[in-house]
């Protein structure tokens, strides 16, 4: 990260100089990610904002949805649900008008997360199966693994969820796609509540099984 810092910094002066103001909020952005990636919310949220700003002003419709996720990221992170959602949200139906369907659902991804943390359940399934949709409709192996997890978390039944953990954590394995160690203990956390609602046994004979899935079986028991 530093020497990606590094050189962003460079390319941000090179594109001041230059009057490149898509490349200015470009770099303003990627190092908003890097700050972001050394946990230092409070910068990242000051690249971020000025990277919008300056969007906002070319008219840039693509990187004002991403500026706008980015944000809705850190302000999770600081604990402002509420906040996140908005920005979410707001990302979302820039996406949905741009028909990126990728970005939508990475939107959605956060979007049911931050619902998720209000206490608004509906709100927050209905999120991450669209997201899952469309993750199998583009192909995105890794995104299908996360809306798995993100669906396995919401689960009313601890052995739904355990399938679910488990067909995740076995595509994962076969396209060699790990956890990034950022998001491991969350998740990690989140796997013992579930397990901790029945019984152990249970529980990971349902995570066996979920192993033995196919993609489409994963996918279709998720939805």
């Amino acid at each position: 990260h530093p020497a990606a810092d590094a050189l962003y910094r460079e390319c941000l002066a090179l594109c001041r100089e230059l009057g490149n103001r898509w490349g200015e909020a470009t770099c303003l952005h990627n190092l908003g990610v890097c700050a972001y990636e050394e946990g230092d919310h409070a910068a990242a949220r000051a690249r971020y904002g000025e990277s919008l700003a300056l969007r906002r002003e070319i008219g840039d419709q693509a990187g004002i949805a991403y500026s706008l996720n980015s944000l809705g990221a850190v302000a999770y992170g600081g604990g402002d649900h509420a906040g996140a959602r908005a920005l979410y949200a707001e990302s979302l139906a820039l996406k949905r008008a741009l028909d990126d369907r990728p970005g939508m659902a990475y939107s959605l991804l956060g979007l049911g997360l931050a619902a998720r943390a209000m206490g608004d359940l509906r709100t927050a399934r209905d999120a991450q199966r669209e997201a899952l949709e469309i993750r199998r409709e583009i192909g995105d192996r890794i995104g299908i693994a996360g809306s798995l997890e993100a669906l396995a978390d919401l689960a009313d039944d601890p052995r739904h969820a355990a399938t679910l953990y488990g067909a995740a954590a076995a595509l994962r394995a076969r396209i060699g796609a790990p956890l990034p160690p950022t998001e491991r203990p969350e998740h990690e956390r989140r796997v013992a509540r579930q397990e901790g609602r029945g019984e152990r046994d249970a529980f990971r004979d349902a995570w066996e099984r979920g192993g033995r899935l196919s993609l489409e079986e994963a996918v279709a028991e998720a939805l």
